[in-house]
């Protein structure tokens, strides 16, 4: 793995290059960092990058001595692919509901409710990502809020016009979709034959 080294001309990469580094793989469709191929040079490179913000920021944390200063880390640390973008649903509860709740836990032990505060706030966030992440349920059914999305992208055409025309209201056509669907059914197909059986649609 490549090492960068910080140097007065080339001082540590910051956060949000860490960030900006990994970005590139989650517009790629890699969702979970565990699948980042280690062959990439690519991803050497971030992987480069955040281990020297890690190093950095865990120096000023000891020379700080503070578990405030701590905990502040831990937390940006375990959240800095999420910020990246990687939604995951299994990686985004291993964050909330393994790590995070660690730093929790320690937060309140020491009296420090502003730091736990902000973590359960990010788990919180965690928590609504994962839940409103676009893959299947795990019974194999689409999720109520990918249904809702793909029927949203749909009801923004012309379409929509026409359920007002037959006084069928877009919940109505939600629901509607929601109750035909069946395990691995594709949600816009079942959208659009709605669609089509009520005439809106050709």
């Amino acid at each position: 793995m490549n090492e960068i080294e910080p140097t007065a001309e080339k001082p540590a990469p910051t956060r949000q290059q860490v960030v900006d580094g990994f970005k590139k793989f989650v517009d790629r469709g890699i969702a979970n960092p565990d699948d980042l191929p280690l062959d990439d040079p690519q991803v050497a490179t971030a992987n480069a990058i955040l281990d020297a913000w890690c190093q950095q920021a865990e120096a000023r944390v000891k020379q700080n001595r503070s578990p405030e200063a701590n905990l502040e880390f831990s937390l940006s640390r375990s959240t800095v692919l999420t910020d990246a973008g990687f939604s995951d649903p299994d990686y985004l509860d291993e964050v909330a509901n393994d790590w995070l709740v660690q730093d929790l836990q320690r937060a309140e032990d020491a009296g420090l409710t502003e730091v736990a505060h902000k973590i359960q706030a990010k788990m919180d966030e965690l928590d609504v990502k994962r839940v409103a992440n676009p893959e299947q349920a795990q019974d194999g059914k689409p999720s109520i809020e990918q249904i809702c999305v793909v029927c949203s992208e749909i009801l923004s055409s012309d379409a929509l016009a026409g359920l007002k025309e037959l006084e069928l209201d877009p919940e109505d056509f939600l629901m509607a979709v929601i109750a035909e669907i069946d395990d691995d059914d594709d949600i816009e197909v079942n959208a659009v034959s709605f669609l089509i059986e009520k005439g809106l649609l050709e």
